[in-house]
């Protein structure tokens, strides 16, 4: 569960890998771990170029996990 102090999910849309690691308080390795174990789902939309990870993506992984 993410930190009480986080930003609402809703005022961004996408998420580097490091904010989503600040986020929900995990480092950018568990992130990195979450997204090679399909657990997170991601965009690259260049090769080489930043990661990103939607707000969704994180919602519903968060929602998946709470059950």
């Amino acid at each position: 569960m993410p930190p009480a102090t986080a930003p609402q999910m809703l005022d961004r849309d996408w998420f580097t890998v490091k904010q989503a690691a600040a986020y929900l308080g995990k480092t950018t390795r568990t992130i990195h771990r979450w997204m090679e174990g399909g657990l997170l789902p991601f965009s690259q939309p260049v090769p080489n170029g930043s990661i990103l990870i939607s707000a969704i993506s994180i919602e519903k992984m968060l929602e998946k996990n709470r059950h």
